[in-house]
């Protein structure tokens, strides 16, 4: 079951702008920006943890934070997350709800 892709959300706050840009080119090696610090992946198990190990060797774990929310199987026909106001649209999130 590893080989079916899950849906992620990843959200960072770092301190450092070449870090910041460092993790988020990693991170849009694997998904989509979907706002300044959040991104929408689209990943099997193997390779979200690669992209966490990746994340991992270039933050500082002293001040800087990384969250990654796996919202399960990734489906297009089923909404997992709603957007309120202003959004730009995604290849990954077409079963979200816009409101």
């Amino acid at each position: 079951m590893s080989g079916r892709l899950h849906a992620y959300v990843v959200a960072y706050d770092i301190t450092d702008d070449r870090r910041r840009s460092k993790v988020a080119d990693i991170l849009l090696s694997y998904g989509e920006r979907i706002q300044g610090s959040v991104f929408l992946i689209g990943a099997t198990t193997a390779s979200a943890l690669r992209m966490k190990d990746e994340v991992r060797c270039v933050i500082n774990s002293n001040l800087d934070s990384v969250i990654v929310c796996d919202l399960g199987m990734y489906d297009a026909r089923e909404s997992k997350c709603s957007y309120l106001g202003m959004h730009v649209r995604s290849g990954l999130d077409r079963g979200c709800m816009i409101i």
